[in-house]
């Protein structure tokens, strides 16, 4: 019995060592891609400077050079943070390269979900891994890995019945299947 549990313990060890260090990547990870990220803005501030009257929240108004820089920092920023956290935790698994893509945050509330991650994931036969931020419950669900098959429709709606209630920080805007 006792052996058992120094078994547990020992792999209870190293199962910490791999989410420490994986956490530790996905951080540095994300200021590696935030600091490349600014950079570029701060360079196509220093470029195209804006007029006096500029505002930033009137868009309809904006020259296009002024949307330059902001998307190739987005771009450049969320690649090089996802690409430089996996290349130094592959260093055990060469023929492993995960990829993590997080929805951009929405200002409305949306009915449908967006397609591209699902054709994604079809064409790399890839699982999906579904995971949630219930602000309500103040818990945190993840999925098991989910792979796509022939039927979209039968997969949106799992897709959707894992997401269907929980609430995000703005109530009003969480998803709901309806």
């Amino acid at each position: 019995m006792m052996m058992m549990f120094k078994m547990f313990i020992i792999q209870w060890k190293n199962k910490m060592k791999i989410i420490l260090k994986s956490l530790g990547l996905l951080i540095l990870g994300i200021l590696i891609g935030s600091f490349i990220n600014m950079g570029f803005i701060i360079i196509g501030d220093l470029i195209f400077i804006k007029p006096e009257d500029f505002n930033p929240f009137n868009a309809m108004n904006w020259d296009i050079k002024y949307f330059i820089f902001p998307f190739i920092a987005h771009a450049f920023g969320t690649f090089s943070g996802s690409y430089s956290a996996s290349k130094l935790s592959n260093n055990d698994n060469k023929n492993e390269f995960r990829v993590a893509l997080s929805p951009e945050g929405t200002r409305q509330r949306v009915e449908k979900f967006k397609t591209g991650f699902y054709y994604i994931a079809k064409k790399a036969n890839v699982p999906i891994i579904m995971f949630t931020l219930n602000f309500k419950d103040k818990e945190i669900l993840i999925s098991e890995p989910f792979y796509t098959t022939d039927n979209m429709q039968s997969d949106f709606n799992y897709i959707e019945e894992f997401f269907d209630g929980v609430e995000g920080k703005v109530k009003e805007l969480s998803f709901y299947k309806s």
